[in-house]
């Protein structure tokens, strides 16, 4: 008797994980775009544009952050010469 319980359990449990399943309706990638308007592509593209901006700047502030170091460094040998470089740099 247990085991045909048990049975019956696991019918109900795969029964639930199926209706579980169907509940979680899965929607394409431009179906979520449907209902936008001119309004919110702007903004969306703004938003991009921004995010790409911000990405490259982190690169770009290394590179002149590096040649200031380098030039720092330098002061030490030539320091007439460095503080020109260095509010150039700047």
């Amino acid at each position: 008797m247990s085991s045909q319980s048990n049975i019956e359990e696991g019918d109900d449990v795969e029964t639930k994980r199926q209706e579980e399943k169907k509940k979680q309706q899965k929607v394409p990638f431009w179906k979520l775009f449907a209902f936008a308007d001119f309004y919110d592509c702007l903004l969306m593209g703004l938003g991009s544009l921004g995010a790409c901006v911000h990405g490259a700047s982190v690169p770009v502030f290394f590179i002149f952050f590096g040649k200031l170091i380098n030039i720092i460094g330098m002061a030490y040998l030539f320091p007439k010469e460095a503080s020109h470089k260095v509010a150039k740099v700047c």
